[in-house]
């Protein structure tokens, strides 16, 4: 995941199953740049909680006894871990292991094995240490619907995070030392018939529960339109990374090959300082010392992106965060290389991705 500044005992089900919804939540947390035989299933869907659009998770399931955990679901990084029994952290969002909540115990699953091998990852806002384990997972509240994986998968169980001890199911690409990640091994292992998820953020200002859905195994036919663009992405590099061909923002337009990564653990869209900068100008956004952008509630711009030969607009009601008066602007400045599509696009537009062609999907978000 990449800068986000505001930051399964499982029932098995019939081979004919085709879709299956489990709650995604929204909630308010962070993240930033990480250095991160036939089918049993068909389609699957994960539902998301949703806070004030900010950040978006959903529960799993580990071990047995199954231990359920709330995490988020990233398409901005790559390896899945938890935080563990008797862990320490430190920062504004970390509170897991202070009051003892929401934590793996490997020690206390008859299926976990300890791999005797340590993992670090690092994130622009913090940091997660700790060793690997192999368990068994599902997807979704052990109180609903699951999709269980038929084999183990591996786990970091972090004993030392900064800034946010949340744990992070990673969907992206991997890495060159990392695991294979959890959806690319479901693949592997035949669950999904077709090897393609879909993320829709649902647009909920004040927090609701329902905040969205993430579709393993197809696409999402019931809160997305069909595709209007597909891009292809570089799998040898982490993140699902594309080209992206323009964007316009008043009458400043900008047409060129533009490297960009589609991510839902970013709650902002993130641009090189100068081009944000140039189009904070053009909407009337001014920026506080701190770097944040501020602009009028009741003023309304239009921005759009450009991918192969269509633009995609995004309203200005999904690029602002209301304060009262004054709304912050969800874009700000990165320098790191490329652009990073996080909740703001997503919530207009479904991404759909597909990791046997490597390519993203774009399609309208029925918001």
């Amino acid at each position: 995941m990449y800068v986000a500044f505001l930051w399964m005992a499982l029932a098995v089900f019939a081979v004919d199953s085709k879709i299956l919804k489990v709650p995604l939540m929204r909630v308010n947390n962070s993240k930033a740049l990480s250095s991160k035989t036939g089918p049993a299933y068909d389609v699957y869907g994960q539902k998301l909680r949703n806070d004030k659009d900010l950040t978006y998770n959903g529960v799993v399931s580990v071990g047995t006894p199954p231990q359920s955990f709330r995490v988020v679901f990233d398409t901005g990084s790559d390896i899945f871990w938890l935080p563990k029994k008797g862990c320490r952290s430190s920062g504004p969002l970390a509170s897991s292991c202070r009051f003892g909540k929401g934590l793996y115990n490997p020690e206390g699953s008859t299926t976990a094995d300890k791999l005797g091998k340590s993992f670090h990852i690092t994130y622009g806002t913090g940091s997660a240490v700790g060793e690997w384990w192999m368990d068994e997972l599902s997807f979704g509240d052990p109180s609903g619907d699951q999709l269980k994986l038929p084999e183990k998968v591996q786990i970091g169980a972090a004993t030392q995070m900064t800034f946010s001890d949340e744990g992070i199911l990673g969907l992206s690409f991997p890495a060159a030392n990392s695991p294979k990640p959890v959806f690319q091994r479901a693949v592997e292992l035949g669950i999904m018939t077709d090897p393609v998820f879909t993320t829709y953020l649902r647009l909920c200002p004040t927090g609701c529960e329902d905040g969205g859905v993430i579709t393993f195994g197809g696409e999402d036919r019931e809160h997305c339109g069909p595709v209007t663009d597909w891009s292809p992405v570089d799998d040898t590099k982490m993140h699902w990374r594309f080209v992206m061909n323009g964007y316009e923002a008043g009458n400043l337009k900008k047409e060129s090959g533009m490297t960009a990564i589609t991510d839902t653990g970013t709650s902002f869209i993130l641009g090189p300082s100068a081009d944000i900068a140039n189009i904070a100008r053009q909407i009337g956004a001014v920026r506080q010392r701190n770097g944040d952008y501020y602009i009028s509630c009741a003023r309304d711009f239009k921005f759009k992106i450009k991918f192969g030969d269509n633009w995609y607009q995004i309203k200005s009601h999904m690029l602002k965060i209301s304060l009262g008066r004054y709304c912050q602007l969800t874009m700000a400045a990165a320098d790191i290389g490329f652009w990073v599509l996080g909740d703001p696009f997503i919530r207009q537009y479904c991404q759909v991705h597909d990791v046997e062609k490597k390519r993203v999907g774009i399609a309208q978000a029925y918001n």
